[in-house]
């Protein structure tokens, strides 16, 4: 059972943004609280949840750019725990996740021309869901 204090207790962890409408608040270390306990978002510079800054130019290391919705960043585990971080580990690849809970396939489009355009990448992953279209609907 989870104490009803924890449900009155409320961190903002998201910011307006006026190019995208949303965004994680940058330099963010927050614990979310939920049915399993809670994880762990840490966010960079950018806003974008990652341990690491996003620097355009690459080393020798594969790179590998993710973009999607809550699915992508990973509502619900900690950083390290995402599909995408999985993914970087197993082919020893370098991920930038663009992912951003509640957004349409327009957004993440945004995001990508706003931060990752210019990042240099070997690969770019689009994470599309039908809800995500759907959004794009929205006002």
């Amino acid at each position: 059972m989870i104490d009803e204090n924890l449900n009155k207790t409320f961190r903002q962890i998201f910011r307006y943004d006026k190019d995208i409408g949303h965004q994680f608040i940058s330099n963010l270390n927050a614990r979310v609280i939920n049915e399993n306990g809670g994880y762990y978002v840490r966010t960079n510079s950018l806003g974008f949840r990652s341990d690491i800054e996003f620097k355009k130019e690459k080393n020798n290391k594969t790179r590998i750019l993710f973009f999607g919705d809550s699915n992508t960043a990973a509502d619900g585990v900690s950083n390290n725990e995402r599909f995408s971080e999985l993914v970087g580990t197993h082919f020893n690849a370098e991920v930038y996740n663009y992912g951003l809970p509640g957004s349409g396939t327009d957004q993440q489009y945004l995001i990508w021309e706003k931060y990752a355009q210019n990042v240099k990448a070997d690969l770019i992953v689009l994470c599309v869901l039908v809800e995500n279209i759907e959004r794009n609907k929205v006002a």
